[in-house]
């Protein structure tokens, strides 16, 4: 089980965020909603270990570092090596301990009849199943998603998103999500939280229309629910 105690980080005399605390078991994900440069990104590079800040994040009672290769991670615009073709960059995986075959990962993405091409000739969805091959080969526990379809035009996002949640409901791995589209949050994640980057402040939402009245959309909102 991933679990983060009391998580904090300063950058620049402001606080992004404090006193967050959450656990995410395998098979599990949970979704942080929130405004761009609220933090978001940085909370995850927190909790894989690649920042210093206030509280704990371990994996099965281990404190989390880069040394342990504990997670894998999907960037917003992929993080592919433009100089390598699609089987390389999901290669790249078995160098850093990653498991399986490498045409096994691709045909599960659907991308088997593009591993001779190459980054600039894919679409921005083919770029994403690229990352994500490379992240199931890697076969780590934890799975941190940091906004990986915020690029592409609705109709592809629409498309990749079910396409993740088909992927995640055979997945055992604990997977953390952050994003600004509530759509996404509720669809992908079994349980959503709210970032709110004007008062460093970390809230559980209940269901859409608690997410809807964290980021203002909702002029009114009922007591019982407040």
């Amino acid at each position: 089980m991933l679990q983060c105690i009391d998580l904090g980080f300063d950058y620049n005399g402001r606080t992004l965020y404090r006193d967050l605390s959450l656990t995410v078991s395998p098979g599990e994900t949970v979704a942080i909603l929130g405004r761009s440069g609220c933090g978001k990104s940085t909370l995850l590079r927190q909790v894989a270990g690649l920042l210093e800040g206030d509280g704990d994040s371990s994996w099965d009672g281990i404190r989390i570092s880069p040394d342990l290769r504990l997670t894998s991670y999907v960037p917003q615009d992929a993080g592919l090596l433009p100089h390598l073709t699609v089987f390389e960059n999901v290669a790249l995986a078995a160098k850093l301990g990653g498991r399986g075959d490498i045409t096994e990962h691709l045909e599960q993405v659907g991308l088997r009849d593009a591993a001779s091409r190459y980054p600039s000739a894919l679409s921005g969805g083919m770029r994403a199943r690229v990352a994500f091959a490379r992240a199931m080969m890697l076969a780590r526990p934890i799975l941190l998603l940091d906004e990986p379809f915020a690029s592409l035009d609705a109709r592809t996002r629409s498309e990749m998103q079910n396409w993740l949640q088909q992927l995640l409901q055979t997945s055992e791995m604990a997977t953390l999500l952050v994003t600004h589209s509530i759509d996404e949050a509720f669809l992908l994640a079994e349980h959503v939280y709210f970032l709110d980057g004007t008062n460093a402040s970390f809230k559980r939402c209940a269901d859409r229309t608690a997410a809807e009245k964290y980021f203002g959309l909702l002029e009114t909102f009922p007591d019982e629910l407040a």
